[in-house]
């Protein structure tokens, strides 16, 4: 009778903390972010009061892409920032920012219809 061993054949890596570290620093926010720091302008994350006045903007930008059917993953997409913040003049919000946006809307209208 024979045995079968099951082995991954396929090499398993795991990144280091240095590694991820090395990855932040080289992207586009964490330049822009460094710039702004130097200018003297703050880039602290504030905390958040419990209800939230988002830019109409995000809000614009949530609404469209739902009604659209595009994955919120897309804001992420190098040519995706690319054109928005060429054609906008704006930073493009996080795929996490606009889900919270979309969950606050949705509250905003189930509410309203509540009422109704």
């Amino acid at each position: 009778m024979e045995r079968l061993s099951f082995a991954s054949s396929a090499p398993t890596t795991l990144m280091s903390r240095g590694s991820l570290v090395t990855q932040r620093v080289r992207t586009g926010k964490h330049q822009k972010h460094l710039k702004l720091q130097e200018k003297g302008e703050t880039v602290g994350q504030n905390l958040l009061p419990s209800v939230v006045k988002r830019p109409e903007f995000v809000t614009d930008l949530a609404r469209m892409m739902v009604s659209s059917n595009i994955p919120l993953y897309k804001v992420e997409q190098p040519a995706f920032l690319d054109f928005i913040e060429k054609y906008t003049g704006k930073s493009m919000p996080s795929r996490m920012t606009l889900s919270r946006c979309m969950e606050e809307q949705s509250k905003n209208y189930l509410q309203k219809v509540k009422l109704k």
